[in-house]
């Protein structure tokens, strides 16, 4: 199963390395590479950039339909 995840830069709550790093143990387990974004924002990226987030799902959604 695809795997996509949306890395938010400026997290501070989650940083952006333990994100790469959750993302390195996903690739690890599963053998599968995982589709990497990222976007310049802190934790709340679904309110601070609506717009990045959405495009990001639909590029997702085309890229696997």
């Amino acid at each position: 199963m695809p795997v996509s995840y949306l890395i938010a830069e400026g997290d501070l709550s989650l940083p952006a390395t333990v994100q790469r790093s959750q993302i390195e143990m996903i690739e690890r387990t599963s053998g599968n590479k995982v589709d990497v974004s990222s976007v310049d924002s802190g934790h709340d990226l679904n309110i601070s950039h609506p717009q990045d987030v959405i495009d990001w799902i639909l590029n997702v959604a085309e890229k696997y339909a």
